[in-house]
This record gives C-alpha cells, sequence and structure tokens, in this order.
C-alpha cells in the first residue's frame, strides 16, 4: 500500500511527537502546540517532505495575507526549522528548506509588572479567616514570594513543600520536566503553613497529594484559569489589572530594581538562557531613571522654572 504525501506527513509528525515528549522531555501542552503548527502547513502545503525554500516563501506569503503576526509567523517557521533538522537527523532528507529563509523579527515586548506600592496593597487586600481566604493569602504570597509560573504553583505537591519548613526551600517542577529548587521566604511560609493547618482539608478532605486541590475533581489540582480568576476578583477592585504571570514579571522586576544578582533571579525563575531574564533589567533601569529624575536634587532644584 502506497502512502500518499499527506498521510506520510501526519506519521512523520507522529514520530516528531514521540521525539519530543521521550527524548527533549517536552510537556505535553507545548508538544500540542508544535504539532499544530506543523499540520497548518500540511493543510496549506498537501505535504511536509518534498519542500523548497519557494515553498516556505509561499507559506510566508499566505500567512502574511492571513493577518498573522510577525511573533506568529516567525514560531511556526521555527517549529519547521526543528523538525526539518529532525528529518536529517533521522536521514529522511538531506537539506533544510528553511536554511536560507529569514524568519520574520519578532516584536521585544517588555513583561508588565506593577509597583512595589501596588504588589503591596494587592498583597494586604488578601484578608479574612474564611478557608477561601487563607487559601488565597497562600497562594498569591507563593506567588509573589519566589516568582513561579501559575502552572508550577498549581502542580505543587505537598511533598514539594515539606522542606521548607526546616531549610526555606521549594521544589518546584518546571518546563522540560525539570526540577529546580526556589526560596520561599518567611512570611510566605508562614501563609502557607496557616493555609496547610486551616484550610486545606475544606477543599480535600482525603488529604490528596496537591498543595491547592481542586474542590471539584477528585486527585487534580486547582486550575491556571481559576487562578486568573481569583487573582482578578481581587486585583480589579483595586484598580490593578495583573496577571498570575504579572505576578512573576513583578517579582523578577522588582528584585532587580533592589540590585539583585541578574544569574540568581535566572535560576529562581527557571530560564535555560540567561538572556531571557536580561529583559527585566531594562524594566528595572527605568523605574530605576524615573526615581532618579523624580528624586535628584538637580530635578527638585528645577521643578518650580
Amino acid at each position: 500500500m502506497t502512502l500518499s504525501p499527506r498521510e506520510r506527513s501526519y506519521i512523520l509528525i507522529e514520530a516528531y511527537k514521540e521525539f519530543l515528549l521521550s527524548v527533549k522531555g517536552l510537556a505535553l501542552n507545548t508538544i500540542t502546540v508544535y504539532e499544530n503548527a506543523l499540520e497548518s502547513f500540511v493543510e496549506f502545503q498537501n505535504n511536509i517532505i518534498d519542500v523548497t525554500d519557494s515553498d516556505i516563501e509561499s507559506y510566508i506569503e499566505f500567512m502574511s495575507k492571513k493577518g498573522l503576526q510577525a511573533s506568529t509567523q516567525s514560531h511556526h517557521l521555527s517549529t519547521l526549522k526543528m523538525f526539518y533538522s529532525f528529518l536529517i537527523q533521522k536521514k529522511i532528507i538531506e537539506e533544510n528548506p528553511l536554511n536560507l529563509i529569514d524568519l520574520p523579527k519578532k516584536i521585544k515586548r517588555l513583561p508588565k509588572a506593577i509597583s512595589e506600592d501596588e504588589m503591596k496593597r494587592l498583597l494586604q487586600s488578601c484578608e479574612g479567616n474564611e478557608s477561601e481566604d487563607i487559601r488565597l493569602r497562600a497562594m498569591f504570597y507563593l506567588l509573589y514570594a519566589t516568582g513561579i509560573r501559575v502552572s508550577e504553583l498549581a502542580n505543587l505537591k505537598i511533598s514539594d513543600i515539606q522542606d521548607a519548613e526546616n531549610d526555606g526551600f521549594i521544589r518546584v517542577l518546571g518546563k522540560g520536566s525539570k526540577f529546580r529548587i526556589v526560596p520561599i521566604g518567611e512570611t510566605a511560609k508562614k501563609y502557607v503553613k496557616d493555609y496547610i493547618q486551616k484550610a486545606r482539608f475544606e477543599f480535600n478532605p482525603k488529604g490528596g497529594e496537591y498543595l491547592f486541590p481542586s474542590p471539584k475533581y477528585k486527585n487534580k489540582p486547582l486550575t491556571r484559569q481559576r487562578v486568573f480568576q481569583l487573582l482578578k476578583e481581587v486585583s480589579e477592585p483595586l484598580g490593578i489589572y495583573i496577571s498570575p504571570h504579572g505576578v512573576r514579571h513583578s517579582f523578577a522586576t522588582h528584585l532587580l530594581e533592589n540590585d539583585a544578582n541578574l544569574r540568581t533571579v535566572q535560576k529562581m525563575l527557571g530560564h535555560a538562557d540567561l538572556t531571557t531574564t536580561e529583559i527585566y533589567t531594562s524594566i528595572a533601569d527605568k523605574q530605576k531613571q524615573k526615581v532618579l529624575e523624580e528624586k535628584h536634587p538637580l530635578s527638585l532644584l528645577f521643578e518650580d522654572e
């Protein structure tokens, strides 16, 4: 039985997905994003194997006409380039059709962080002694104290924080299924301990392995969407608009504003590349410049002129 180019393309995509999972150790959500990009190209080209640089250029033109942003186009092309490198490794093709293609330039957007004062107001608003309040306080202090991703927060297990009481560190499962050790700080440690002792059983009477279990689904963690919703319910009445990822951005920015070591921040964030962390220095430098302009004696001397 002879396979059509389209059928063979999908078989190779499945092989690539297995490679990303078993060899690269990527998360299933990440693999799905790559799969969607590859399948989009198959829909356009009807063949992912016998491809030339002209075909790639036609695909770029097609994506542009569809109105896809440069960042999205770049993601699709980067995914294709990695896929063809895999095919070369497997000796299915000899040359990568994207070697001579320039990827669309992404517009660098600085992460959005709130001020230290706004963060203080947000954290202080997490008051009350009901179980929901105690959980909310533990979650938000933990997010800001550690800079972990909302997915990492949701997937924290009791076993990941058992050493926090003694040595002040938690274990976080990050991207690529890699663990890292992150300091938690005394204040966040106190609120997490209060939550475990006073409120956690209300959300899962049988215990379970997750620090923040879902009240709705047995043996499942609280969803990222629910964490986002809880933060929104608290922040928007204060006139503060921030996502859980924005708390992570604020964590990094505030540390660098207060002269923390860049590599230390990199390790806490779980960034593989230092250049990913360096983007926060731009925000910190702008904030320092603003403080200088507002507080320096020369600025005050001439403000009435």
